[in-house]
């Protein structure tokens, strides 16, 4: 069925194998290589076993997460690749690598209250709030505008914007322990709400209740979890169902348009997208390794 023709996406296999012809990028190939090789015992994962297949020489490939906050987990890694000529490729979030190699599910409540319960401090996805705050400001003129802030995870980006003027916002999370700490947390600031619920089935937000809707790196989860496709679909109708007419969804994303474009250009969603890049925030004297893109991408989707 053409795109243009769909209403309610099929569900699909997370990694299709592109035809022979079709041009692959390293992400993509390296998404079907761990899902083989996951599929035929083949994948080491962890720190010790990793370490284990590397000097035995028996890893032919190493992949390690380009976000890894363990400075001396990464320095044995690289030492160790570097021993033994095995290629390390680097994944932006640890995260999107886990699913990969299976060993998370996006998609489970129980995946992001564990988490959430084990890791109390903030955790900032992608970007801070100053470093996109410019094109925040002309995607949302309106302070006095109400706000969904979705997925909203640990990150400081509804408080910040509160200290920016923006005070009508609505924080959503699928983990009830992230929401309820998040709430704890900021409770000085009345204005600020907090919601557990799915972005998947937003129960109890009425039609047409937003201005503004800012997602950064919610539809990045949900396109690591099984059904992707069809979450993602379910996932965009509410929030184009919550907004006014005329408002703006601003998604920030790893992916490109040629990953994205597919599910924000669906015509029974009826965006307008427009696109630009923003560029990664990265440590002195670190560069991005070979096929790693130096930016991220910001999409703005008028209902």
């Amino acid at each position: 069925m053409a795109e243009a023709e769909e209403e309610t996406p099929m569900e699909t296999a997370e990694v299709a194998e592109p035809a022979a012809e079709e041009p692959m990028d390293l992400m993509t190939a390296l998404q079907l290589v761990l899902k083989k090789a996951l599929a035929e015992d083949g994948l080491h994962r962890g720190l010790r076993e990793a370490c284990k297949a590397i000097e035995s020489r028996k890893a032919l490939l190493c992949v390690l997460a380009q976000d890894c906050d363990q400075a001396d987990y990464t320095k044995l890694i690289q030492a160790l690749c570097n021993e033994v000529n095995v290629h390390l490729i680097r994944v932006p979030q640890a995260v999107q690598l886990g699913e990969w190699a299976g060993l998370c599910k996006l998609d489970s409540d129980a995946y992001w209250s564990d988490r959430y319960e084990k890791e109390s401090e903030e955790f900032e996805w992608y970007q801070s709030y100053d470093s996109i705050k410019d094109k925040v400001k002309a995607a949302f003129p309106d302070t006095d505008g109400k706000i969904l802030n979705i997925g909203s995870g640990s990150s400081r980006l509804p408080v910040s914007m509160y200290l920016d003027g923006y005070k009508k916002i609505t924080s959503i999370d699928f983990s009830p322990v992230c929401i309820e700490a998040m709430k704890g947390k900021f409770a000085d600031k009345a204005e600020l709400e907090w919601k557990a619920m799915d972005v998947r089935k937003m129960e109890g937000l009425a039609d047409d209740t937003f201005d503004y809707a800012i997602d950064k790196g919610t539809m990045d989860s949900l396109l690591c979890g099984s059904n992707s496709t069809q979450n993602v679909y379910k996932y965009l109708q509410e929030v184009k169902r919550v907004l006014k007419p005329g408002g703006t969804l601003l998604i920030l994303s790893y992916g490109g348009p040629s990953k994205r474009d597919v599910h924000l250009k669906r015509p029974s969603l009826g965006f307008t997208l427009t696109q630009q890049e923003v560029p990664k925030p990265t440590a002195a004297g670190v560069t991005p390794s070979p096929g790693m893109e130096n930016h991220h991408y910001l999409y703005t989707c008028k209902a």
